[in-house]
Parts: structure tokens; C-alpha cells; sequence
């Protein structure tokens, strides 16, 4: 009898602390509302022991509980545009679907409040030019300033991240008369959360 209350006790517990914590976007890791190559330093500060992490649901990119060098290898290819998606939740907020050890203290979902009023248009000068490429090129290899009015205006691709995958789309719009970029706040608001 006590061995089948200990065993309860323990599914109990894992259960209830896998599925009440915070909604997150699995790879953001920094909690600023995208998932991008800054999440990448981040992460890489946590698993080589020099950083900490405001939810860790959020950096465990494969769903297996333990955070690794095998999440960070997943979030690099993923941001470099070559890489598969996080597991779910993602690209939207929601809670972690398996219960685990793994917490997430805070809510990690930001609200950017941003209306894209010309998609493409990185830097905010009402043109979508070779500018704007420069500037999206600037944010995702060199840490450069967030595309304007918010992160969001740099998502040519409507995916849920701004990577150098929107750096390629941009190029071939530009110089190539391909894909229009989209409005990522028409596409999915769940990720951006435009007004």
C-alpha cells in the first residue's frame, strides 16, 4: 500500500508541475516574443555554465526535459534558416504538452504590440529597398538593432522567427520581383500579437 501511494504521489506531482506552468514560445529563450539568433547566445551561456534562464521550458527545443548542447545544436540550426522547427508550442503561446521537471517561472510570452504598416520595411523609412536588407542582415548575424516599429517587421516570411531565411525572401522581393513580404500580424497573431 505504500509503495502505490509513493508511486501516486510521484505521477501527481510530475503532473501537476509539468502542466501548470507559464505559456512560452519554445526557442525563445531570452522571453522577448521571437525566436531568433539572439536566443542562440543566450542559450549558449545557460548550457556552458555562465548564464541563467527565466524559463527553461522555453530552451528545452527538442521536448525531452533535459537541456543540452543537443537543444543548443537544434536552436542554431533552426535560427540559421536549415534547421526543423521547435517542437510545440511553437510559433504560438501555449503550455509545455509534456509534463517534465522543466520550469517556467515567469510568462514568457511578449505581447510586441506593433502594427506592420508596410511589411518588408526594416528600418522604417516607408521604402522596402536594399536598406532594409542591410538592416535585417545587421539584426540577425550581427546583434544589430531590432527591425522598426518592432521584431515583428522583420518576419518576411510569416514563419514566427526572423531568420536568415527573411534575409533570402527580402533579397529575392528586392532585386528579383519575388514573394511580396507578408504582414505577420495578419498571417499569425498569436505569435505577434498585433494590435
Amino acid at each position: 500500500v505504500r509503495i502505490t501511494l509513493g508511486i501516486m504521489c510521484c505521477v501527481l506531482l510530475l503532473n501537476s508541475d509539468g502542466w501548470s506552468q507559464s505559456d512560452f514560445i519554445r526557442g525563445d529563450v531570452n522571453c522577448d516574443g521571437v525566436v531568433d539568433p539572439l536566443d542562440n547566445a543566450v542559450l549558449q551561456a545557460f548550457v556552458f555554465g555562465g548564464g541563467s534562464l527565466a524559463c527553461r521550458d522555453a530552451a528545452d527545443l527538442n521536448d525531452d526535459g533535459v537541456i543540452s548542447v543537443t537543444d543548443l545544436t537544434y536552436l542554431i540550426s533552426f535560427t540559421s534558416g536549415g534547421g526543423a522547427a521547435p517542437m510545440a508550442p511553437y510559433p504560438g503561446c501555449g503550455p509545455d504538452p509534456t509534463a517534465d521537471a522543466l520550469t517556467c517561472a515567469s510568462m514568457c510570452c511578449v505581447a510586441t504590440g506593433c502594427l506592420i504598416s508596410d511589411p518588408g520595411d526594416v528600418n522604417g523609412d516607408a521604402l522596402v529597398t536594399s536598406s532594409d536588407i542591410i538592416a535585417l542582415v545587421n539584426f540577425v548575424f550581427k546583434g544589430g538593432s531590432g527591425p522598426i516599429p518592432c521584431v515583428a517587421a522583420g518576419d518576411i516570411n510569416c514563419n514566427g522567427a526572423v531568420t536568415s531565411a527573411d534575409i533570402i525572401a527580402l533579397v529575392a522581393y528586392v532585386f528579383k520581383g519575388g514573394t511580396p513580404p507578408c504582414d505577420p500580424c495578419t498571417i499569425i497573431p498569436a505569435v505577434w500579437s498585433c494590435p
